[in-house]
């Protein structure tokens, strides 16, 4: 089947925002504090959601052309396996200085070090699994998808469960648009309104935007209700939702005008980005990581024509060892699952 797109253009859109803000995080000096950096808080207030729609609005299309015991099977080979693969060099950095090297610390640091990174393969992994359960047993009943939700609020954020929470309800609204897109853009169309929906979605955006502060970041404040005052907890969270979810709807809406208005050459070479969007997203969080800090530390305070310079450098050097590594079916299947 052709692949869609549009999606992989406004997945290109998404990887370079994340690109971008972890160039203004890590490429700034150490002193630098990114929250309070107005660019930073807009790209964090949709990025990850925003993937996570897609994601989950793909996925459809996956449950749908496999059986249930070849979806299970995939969520291994296309996500399991890559997780292993992409925190080899974490693990390294992490051991290579401690002693003694004994099997055992090797091996429980190393299971140490993939749950605590890969963190949106993780939730991909958990989440497609929840819809892969709901859909087979309970024949995706939106209350037991409901419950699932109402139990995030009470579940430990322990490691990085809040961040695969977070993203939990962007990827079954992602799931169940695709699963029921035609009625609701019939209904979407229906709405008095909908000529203007644009404005109206981005007004909201805007208006939620004028609240963000450190508090919103899910880093910050984290997700569950225990151990925390309970309705200014609640307040964040539902904030957080609905700024995700409008910014996402928002720059989608604003993207797909874009995409109409593009020539086939430059929506081709934006394709190129969304296809690999995973190896750009984990080869550029290892420069991130282990060699851009180095290379900023004498830097004192952002400069915005740097951050586009590192970005763009990151973002094109982390495409090209992608679309090396997949060149070769043993490494596009190790790090990509054999993706295309």
């Amino acid at each position: 089947m052709e692949r869609n797109r549009k999606i992989d253009f406004i997945r290109a859109f998404a990887i370079i925002t994340v690109v971008v803000g972890h160039s203004i995080q890590f490429g700034s000096g150490p002193a630098y504090n990114c929250l309070e950096d107005y660019v930073f808080r807009f790209i964090y207030s949709f990025h990850m959601p925003l993937f996570m729609l897609l994601s989950g609005y793909l996925f459809y299309l996956t449950l749908k052309r496999h059986t249930f015991s070849e979806n299970v099977l995939s969520r291994f080979t296309t996500l399991f396996i890559p997780i292993i693969m992409w925190n080899i060099i974490p693990f390294i950095m992490y051991t290579y200085h401690d002693r003694p090297h004994t099997f055992q610390y090797l091996f429980k640091t190393y299971l140490s070090t993939m749950m605590e990174n890969s963190w949106f393969l993780w939730a991909i992994f958990y989440c497609s699994f929840a819809v892969l359960l709901v859909n087979r047993f309970f024949k995706d009943s939106v209350i037991i998808y409901l419950l699932g939700l109402i139990l995030t609020f009470i579940i430990p954020d322990s490691r990085n469960l809040f961040l695969y929470k977070f993203m939990y309800p962007y990827f079954i609204i992602g799931y169940f648009y695709h699963k029921h897109s035609e009625k609701i853009r019939e209904k979407i169309n229906a709405f008095p309104g909908s000529r203007n929906s644009l404005y109206i979605v981005g007004i909201i955006f805007a208006l939620l935007l004028c609240f963000f502060n450190n508090d919103s970041y899910i880093y910050t404040t984290r997700y569950t209700l225990l151990g925390k005052e309970i309705l200014p907890q609640l307040g964040i969270d539902i904030y957080r939702f609905f700024i995700g979810f409008f910014g996402s709807i928002f720059i989608i809406m604003i993207l797909s005008k874009i995409y109409t208005r593009l020539s086939d050459n430059i929506i081709r070479i934006f394709s190129v980005i969304g296809i690999n969007s995973l190896g750009i997203y984990m080869i550029s969080g290892l420069i991130f990581q282990y060699i851009l800090p180095s290379l900023t530390a004498g830097i004192s305070g952002v400069n915005y024509l740097l951050v586009i310079l590192e970005a763009t450098v990151i973002l094109m050097s982390s495409l090209f060892i992608t679309l090396c590594l997949k060149k070769l079916t043993v490494t596009n299947f190790l790090f990509f699952g054999g993706r295309k």
